[in-house]
């Protein structure tokens, strides 16, 4: 149903023309458009109201999220769940009382979120605010960036150092998580999307501390592993297909790599624990991310 809103208080049902290719339009009577001053090439705003679309000939700002917060000192990443859960629920101002170093604060507001900013209001006082956000139109493009760097991850982790991919797909997940709490836009399966957003998160964690731990312990891939390796790599592949795609049909072979990496599992781990462990819970994560994907895949197919 599409509402055409003139001073709020005339409705008029209007038909949906279709147009060549996948484009639609709707018509608007002239003597609205006398009164309302407004001309070919201008501009309307149209925002979604649930099933409504509402036509507006000026923006309606919305006023702005605020919540206060009393941070309590203790490790950062405590800290730090607190800040970005209040981003991701869409809070544009986060007024934060904090006895801690500045620099946690700051470290989370850099790494973790996009277009917010610290500012020190007084001693102890702090507000964390939106200055720059980018378009919530690029939804898509930073799901598809965020599976593209899980697999940068993966093709550069027995080599080379991961940290800063790692913080770019935890920095993502939070902005694609706040588009979704603000209800922007219509999302189909917005459930099941942020849960496979959470396993994409997940996964890319799980690559970090993996790669601590080669480190730490000064272990290398042997050929068992690089087999298993790069089945990893290709359930990470089917994965991505699955939802560049937006098949769920291709995800089924997720399930057949599943049972093969666990056919021969513990025997390996035995062989090279270290290693083994935490290959398989990373495999198996991926395996997991397939289940909120189809849920999400099927509410993406009904909507159209």
């Amino acid at each position: 149903m599409v509402l055409i809103n003139h001073y709020w208080d005339v409705l008029m049902k209007r038909k949906i023309i279709k147009q060549s290719g996948r484009a639609y339009t709707i018509t608007l009577p002239v003597k609205w458009i006398r009164e309302i001053n407004i001309r070919e090439g201008d501009e309307l705003n149209i925002t979604q109201l649930n099933d409504e679309l509402l036509v507006s000939a000026h923006a309606h700002k919305k006023e702005k999220k605020i919540i206060k917060l009393d941070v309590p000192e203790g490790r950062e990443s405590a800290i730090r769940t607190i800040i970005v859960n209040a981003y991701r629920s869409g809070f544009d101002i986060i007024e934060v009382v904090f006895k801690g170093k500045k620099q946690i604060l700051t470290n989370t507001v850099d790494t973790f979120l996009i277009g917010f900013e610290l500012f020190e209001k007084s001693k102890n006082q702090f507000i964390i605010e939106t200055v720059s956000e980018p378009s919530y139109e690029n939804f898509e493009n930073m799901v598809n960036r965020m599976i593209y760097l899980l697999q940068e991850i993966f093709e550069i982790l027995p080599e080379e150092n991961i940290d800063n991919l790692v913080y770019k797909v935890q920095k993502y997940d939070n902005f694609l998580k706040r588009c979704i709490s603000k209800e922007l836009f219509s999302i189909g399966g917005a459930t099941f999307l942020w849960q496979f957003l959470s396993n994409l998160t997940q996964i890319a964690r799980l690559a970090y501390h993996f790669k601590k731990s080669l480190l730490k312990n000064k272990k290398t891939f042997d050929k068992k592993v690089k087999e298993i390796y790069v089945m990893l790599n290709e359930m990470l592949e089917l994965l991505k297909k699955g939802y560049l795609k937006k098949d769920f049909n291709v995800l089924s072979e997720l399930h057949s790599f599943d049972q093969k990496i666990n056919e021969n599992a513990e025997k390996l781990i035995m062989q090279n624990p270290l290693i083994v462990h935490p290959i398989l819970t990373i495999a198996r994560m991926i395996y997991l991310a397939n289940s909120p994907l189809t849920g999400y895949l099927h509410m993406h197919s009904f909507k159209k």
